[in-house]
């Protein structure tokens, strides 16, 4: 039997046992949260600099640039007042309107289209009382100009602590047979375990080249929110299912439906008598760049699609890309925004499997470069973890959540878009369903 550590409970480095505790904590915290941004913090931003929660601490970090004057205005509220035992004031030398104000602007001057911006990430850091710019290289020279432009708003400038793990992918014709090296860049040793069919086993891994073909219909394969899907283009991660009145749609992240779209046709593979076979998903329907979302059409009679997300977690939490991982569903009782910085989030990755940070921001801005373009993805959560490979390379259109209740009932929350080293974008589901008019399948729904 193979035991693995829970990876929320490897993020808050705490017991397993010890995490319902710390759950109920962060929820009273986050309802407490909201009270504390609706009557004082946004009202006073220039006083502020904003609030953190501490679910295991039990308690929410209040920042201020004048704590005198913080003190008498919660002392005042009569809203608040009861909760000032869970709140510590701390002072700080940026108000969130001073920060916000810096934001806008470095927002700004990177819409100018004077700097080649592929990779860059922008967002307002509480913990840190500042406006963060993370490069996406360090060897780019064209950042020059614009970290220079910005210099005046005194941002974070953050850098790649590390050269990218992947090689560079090679150009691939439409027609050229699908293979790993493709899919995976070149790295080697990949194995999947994003399936569940009769005759399967899914507490190991086993190596796949996806050349084969079988007629599902005599199969029980089911599919999962967070197992892969291809074409020759590449590989990515499903977020969710999602419906309206007349057609179900898997959503994932826009860049791939965009790279990859063209080829119209999406596959998963499925391990029968220890084979590999492939079958098909869906097709492509559409994707948006500005609220990162691709959406496939399901082709209902080749497959069953769980509205359950597939939990992997790594044996080793120092190599969450470990060739064996333990196996379960997670179940998805809906959907709720996050608001508060500091909560946890996880996030279901084909590549990196389960792994759980903490939100540091609510309004980061991904920059990205398609034919030539700028394109903006606003609006992002920004997660932190202490894992160096929190995100990586195919887990892009992950599913994004939070625990409730317990360790098997989630609240879906985003979709992964963006990585960097300890850190991952998030587009949030709210801003993908009032884009589409869709809603989300929940575990128990009519499938």
């Amino acid at each position: 039997m193979i035991h693995a550590r829970e990876p929320l409970a490897e993020f808050w480095r705490v017991n397993e046992t010890e995490v319902p505790k710390f759950l109920s904590n962060e929820a009273t915290l986050s309802v407490v949260d909201q009270i504390l941004q609706e009557e004082i913090l946004n009202k006073h931003d220039s006083i502020f600099g904003g609030s953190v929660i501490n679910a295991k601490a039990n308690q929410i970090y209040v920042y201020t640039i004048d704590t005198n004057k913080a003190n008498v205005i919660i002392s005042n509220s009569k809203e608040i007042d009861p909760y000032r035992d869970l709140l510590i004031v701390l002072n700080v030398r940026n108000s969130f309107s001073l920060s916000k104000g810096n934001f806008d602007k470095i927002v700004t001057q990177a819409r100018t289209k004077k700097y080649f911006l592929q990779g860059v990430t922008i967002y307002i850091d509480i913990l840190r009382n500042n406006v963060v710019v993370y490069l996406g290289s360090t060897e780019r020279k064209e950042y020059e100009k614009f970290v220079k432009a910005i210099s005046k708003f005194n941002p974070i400038i953050e850098y790649p602590d590390r050269p990218p793990l992947y090689k560079k992918p090679r150009k691939i014709n439409d027609n050229e047979p699908l293979n790993e090296e493709i899919i995976f860049h070149d790295r080697a040793n990949h194995y999947s375990a994003n399936f569940k069919a009769r005759g399967a086993s899914n507490d190991y891994l086993y190596p796949h080249d996806g050349k084969h073909n079988i007629q599902s219909r005599n199969l029980d394969i089911v599919f999962f929110n967070g197992d892969r899907i291809y074409n020759s283009r590449g590989g990515c991660t499903v977020g969710f299912r999602a419906r309206n009145a007349t057609v179900d749609y898997l959503v994932t992240a826009g860049h791939f439906i965009f790279l990859t779209g063209h080829l119209k046709s999406y596959y998963m593979n499925v391990i029968f008598d220890r084979e590999v076979k492939q079958v098909h998903v869906g097709t492509a329907a559409q994707y948006k760049m500005n609220s990162e979302h691709g959406l496939i059409k399901i082709r209902h009679q080749e497959i069953k699609h769980s509205a359950n997300i597939i939990h992997r977690e790594s044996i080793d939490p120092n190599n969450p890309r470990s060739d064996k991982r333990v196996v379960k569903e997670l179940f998805v009782a809906g959907h709720k925004d996050l608001r508060s910085y500091g909560v946890h989030i996880c996030k279901a990755g084909y590549v990196t499997g389960t792994l759980c940070g903490e939100i540091i921001a609510l309004n980061g801005i991904q920059i990205g470069v398609i034919n030539g373009e700028l394109q903006f993805s606003p609006n992002l959560y920004v997660a932190k973890s202490n894992i160096q490979d929190f995100n990586l390379p195919g887990d892009s259109g992950g599913p994004g959540f939070s625990y409730i209740r317990d360790l098997k009932w989630v609240s879906l929350n985003s979709i992964t878009v963006a990585r960097k080293p300890f850190m991952a974008a998030l587009q949030p589901l709210g801003l993908i369903l009032d884009d589409t008019a869709l809603n989300i399948v929940k575990t128990g729904d009519n499938l």
